[in-house]
């Protein structure tokens, strides 16, 4: 996350990494591309921080976070891929009739992300 270059507001260090990115930004514009990620409020926040930034930014994309039905489908295809099965007989979450783990696996999922149903 970009937001991170600054650890708070007595880190100069991260302070004239920023300021260091700007002036790259504005003195070579016509042969640079900055690519910034992080969430979405994290960065207003860290764009805000600084006046120069947002004017160097010529436009955003903002992503919408996964759903939890997609990060359980990403979740039974990464085990599958790794051979690890919530039954034996292989089935996923995403199978008609999913076996019992698929709680567990959307309990995990809702522990780590903050989302998720609860039933």
């Amino acid at each position: 996350e970009a937001y991170s270059i600054v650890q708070g507001d007595s880190d100069s260090f991260g302070r004239e990494a920023v300021d260091t990115i700007i002036k790259l930004m504005e003195d070579r514009r016509d042969r640079i591309i900055v690519i910034l990620a992080g969430y979405q409020k994290e960065m207003s926040d860290f764009v805000a921080a600084n006046p120069g930034f947002k004017s160097r930014i010529a436009f955003s994309f903002n992503f919408p976070d996964y759903t939890c039905p997609q990060l359980v489908k990403i979740a039974d295809r990464l085990m599958k891929k790794k051979n690890v099965a919530l039954t034996s007989d292989g089935s996923t979450c995403e199978s008609e009739n999913p076996p019992d783990s698929c709680p567990w696996l959307k309990n995990a999922i809702r522990l780590q992300t903050g989302c998720c149903e609860t039933k």
